[in-house]
């Protein structure tokens, strides 16, 4: 269907990107630092990782990883290689490229050598209540 249709042509774009950064070998292998096990962002990330695996016919391996959150994964940065993806907001970025703001003292020239692969598409959020709870609008 249409959803696996994207997930595939997101994977290749990514699969892209990485044999670039990474320079594949027999068999690449990524770490993808994503959000809670059970969160839409890491469900997502499973799915990308076996898009990955199907769309290269195995020579790339993602790794998932569960992470405490977007500081963390930034944070990581200065501790992995070329072969670590992750989530973030772009803000965060720059925030950690200036220095400024949770990573004020903690700058770090790796931070430069942040790329963006891809936007994470916003994620619809429904909110549940009953009738009684005297709400009427968000």
């Amino acid at each position: 269907g249409q959803p696996m249709t994207l997930m595939k042509s997101v994977g290749a774009a990514a699969a892209i990107a990485l044999m670039v950064t990474t320079g594949a070998s027999a068999q690449t292998r990524v770490t993808y630092k994503s959000a809670k096990a059970g969160s839409s962002y890491f469900q997502m990330a499973a799915q990308i990782a076996e898009a990955m695996k199907a769309g290269t016919g195995g020579d790339i391996s993602v790794t998932v990883e569960e992470s405490q959150g977007s500081v963390q994964n930034v944070m990581e940065v200065r501790a992995r290689g070329g072969d670590y993806v992750f989530t973030t907001p772009p803000a965060l970025v720059r925030l950690a490229q200036g220095g400024k703001a949770m990573f004020e003292g903690k700058g770090d020239p790796s931070f430069d050598e942040i790329r963006a692969l891809f936007p994470i598409p916003s994620l619809t959020m429904h909110f549940v209540m009953s009738a009684d709870s005297g709400v009427t609008s968000f």
